[in-house]
């Protein structure tokens, strides 16, 4: 994953953008999962490549780069943070519903 980071002094901006991120989904996903020789429909692995934060000093304060910076890093980093958890969550479902129903035709059989 990139982080890269654009400051503009004119309009009291710092924004902080994660790139491939996607891939780094992928390769942790992926890694993870063939461990236990398990693998996912890769519809299912959508992941957003980019994710920015964005911080805007107000008139009335006085303008400072690193500190509008590490505000734009941490918006980015919790938008970041919130899609993971909800792709792992949606995954976590996708294999409960599978077991379920795997459970579900053993019973049938028996």
């Amino acid at each position: 994953m990139k982080i890269r980071e654009f400051v503009n002094e004119e309009k009291r901006t710092c924004v902080v953008v994660l790139e491939d991120c996607h891939q780094y989904f992928m390769t942790k996903i992926h890694k993870r999962l063939r461990s236990f020789g398990y693998s996912i429909p890769y519809k299912w692995l959508y992941f957003p490549d980019k994710f920015g934060g964005k911080a805007k000093c107000s008139p009335e304060d006085e303008f400072d780069a690193d500190i509008g910076l590490s505000l734009a890093r941490d918006r980015a980093f919790k938008l970041y943070t919130r899609t993971w958890n909800r792709k792992i969550e949606f995954l976590i479902e996708k294999h409960r519903f599978i077991v379920e129903n795997i459970y579900a035709l053993r019973k049938e059989v028996e």
